[in-house]
């Protein structure tokens, strides 16, 4: 039987429908509203401390400052409050430099500091070939001590390695200490353009490929890859990767370059602030040849992760020390005026899924290396048979290197 409603009935529940829908969507929008005004009321208080704070220093400080410094020292503060190392604020002429660093080409004297300690200077660990500095006389194991006059020990590093830098054309004195400990005066430094060669490459004993990656910024992958096909077009039996002081770079460089070398498998694997995983494949073509790659306390990031990933697969043998266990993933967040905040927004993961952060990558076989080797290595004046690590690795590979060398 079919059943039917009266007009005054169907009006009736549509009414109570829409009573039903209001009061949820009054009370949905309410606690959102309510959500803006305590996270509203919560930047309120802290936007009154800092205008509180600024207001102070107007009114009472002696000293002289610019707005600029104010407020680049306040975003500063925030982000060294975060209490990560990776994270860390830059104005708008660090971060220019900083794209010229990721970009293998920079504007300054062409040397690579150290700067896990700088409380007495910067410790040069590498002068790149016809730069301002090789021209200069600076050599790596140099430290460089003060800038135009003024000790680096009294200024901030982001603020000593600007001075250091420049525009190009223009000059800057330095005052370094050499490896002997005496202290010479370089003046009139004059900065230039300098472009940064990524990979080194030279045949060893045996036949074995020794390929050096300085970072893992801009280009590479690129002259790695081509560096791997030279050599076994030539018809190497073996090569040997160094990621030895290496500090790492673009994702993007390392995931092509692990893509290249590994059969098709999980790669890499990445994880955000909201949990959210992604997960980098490689695909079937690959290299196939007796590899080992060199690591120490100084490789960081992804140079851990490119040597953690070849281990994994049994692709290739890691010889050397611990690695540094540098986990995170920093980005650059432009700000409006130029400067910029570099933060930590990921963690990072080894195709098994193992975190570097803490522990660093465990070599397949440890070798230490003295305090005056690892300076003389950085310096490039440790010679091949002195280097140790380097004669574990040419052995383990001399060993596999009865396997044919094929490319699938």
């Amino acid at each position: 039987m079919e059943k039917k409603f009266r007009l005054g009935t169907v009006l009736a529940f549509a009414a109570a429908a829409a009573a039903v829908t209001f009061v949820v969507t009054f009370l949905l929008v309410q606690w959102q509203f309510n959500s803006k005004l305590e996270d509203r009321a919560a930047l309120d208080k802290e936007l009154s401390k800092y205008i509180e704070a600024r207001t102070d220093i107007e009114k009472s400080f002696v000293g002289d400052y610019t707005e600029e410094e104010l407020l680049d020292g306040a975003v500063k503060g925030m982000v060294d409050g975060l209490g990560d190392r990776w994270s860390h604020y830059l104005s708008a002429e660090e971060y220019e430099s900083y794209q010229e660093n990721i970009n293998n080409k920079y504007v300054g004297i062409g040397a690579v500091i150290d700067a896990k300690d700088t409380e007495t200077g910067f410790h040069i660990t590498k002068v790149y070939p016809n730069s301002p500095a090789q021209e200069a006389g600076l050599a790596a194991g140099d430290t460089i001590t003060a800038v135009n006059g003024v000790l680096i020990s009294d200024m901030e590093y982001d603020t000593a390695t600007a001075a250091i830098r420049g525009e190009a054309g223009t000059t800057v004195d330095l005052t370094v200490t050499k490896a002997d400990g005496s202290e010479v005066k370089a003046t009139g430094v004059v900065r230039r353009a300098v472009n940064i060669p990524v990979v080194s490459t030279e045949l060893l004993d045996g036949n074995i490929g020794l390929i050096t990656i300085d970072n893992f910024d801009d280009n590479s992958d690129q002259e790695t890859e081509q560096a791997i096909n030279r050599f076994i077009n030539s018809g190497v039996t073996g090569i040997i990767f160094d990621v030895r002081n290496n500090p790492g770079g673009q994702l993007s460089e390392l995931l092509d370059l692990l893509d290249f070398i590994l059969p098709e498998g999980t790669t890499f694997i990445s994880r955000d602030k909201a949990g959210n995983e992604k997960t980098y494949t490689s695909d079937a073509s690959c290299i196939e040849i007796p590899m080992a790659v060199l690591v120490n306390a100084s490789s960081y990031s992804a140079a851990e992760f490119f040597a953690a990933a070849l281990q994994e697969y049994n692709w290739a043998t890691v010889v050397g020390e611990q690695t540094f266990g540098k986990g995170y993933s920093q980005i650059p967040i432009r700000l409006s005026d130029g400067s910029a905040i570099i933060l930590s927004t990921n963690e990072y993961f080894t195709p098994h899924g193992v975190s570097l952060i803490g522990t660093g990558l465990t070599p397949d076989y440890p070798v230490e290396m003295s305090e005056e080797d690892q300076t003389k290595l950085q310096a490039g004046t440790l010679s091949r048979d002195q280097d140790t690590q380097l004669q574990k690795a040419l052995a383990v590979v001399k060993e596999k290197a009865s396997q044919a060398v094929t490319i699938s």
